[in-house]
């Protein structure tokens, strides 16, 4: 479970990194797409050799972009998340999750990265973000 857990939290990292990239180049703006399989011809291959489209237990990684400002031409905000273990979602929109580590032997938790940075995600106590 730990090492799905973390091949999860580096998919996760790996394809954020792409879409901040991705995001930086279209003046803020992130692809449009219900899944990653949707927006991975906009990220691969020029910000990511392929896009992951499954977590560390093989189910689907969840990716969700909207628009907070009414006058961003498009996504100005994203998440991707994984289910974890038991592959259900805590909630069904990812704009909805606070920041909150979790244990690192709590593989059912959500592993959730908005906007550049994670918000649930397996840290010991005296670790720092992933």
């Amino acid at each position: 479970q730990k090492a799905k857990q973390k091949r999860s939290v580096a998919e996760i990292r790996n394809v954020g990194t792409a879409l901040m990239a991705y995001g930086t180049d279209h003046n803020g703006v992130f692809p449009p797409g219900e899944n990653l399989e949707e927006v991975s011809s906009a990220l691969a291959p020029r910000y990511l050799a392929s896009v992951p489209t499954v977590d560390g237990w093989k189910r689907p990684l969840r990716y969700a972009c909207w628009r907070e400002n009414p006058s961003a031409p498009g996504c100005d905000h994203f998440g991707i998340a994984s289910a974890g273990r038991d592959g259900t979602f805590e909630s069904e929109d990812l704009a909805q999750y606070d920041q909150e580590p979790f244990a690192v032997t709590d593989y059912d938790r959500d592993i959730v990265f908005r906007d550049g940075y994670f918000l649930q995600y397996p840290a010991r106590p005296d670790q720092q973000q992933p």
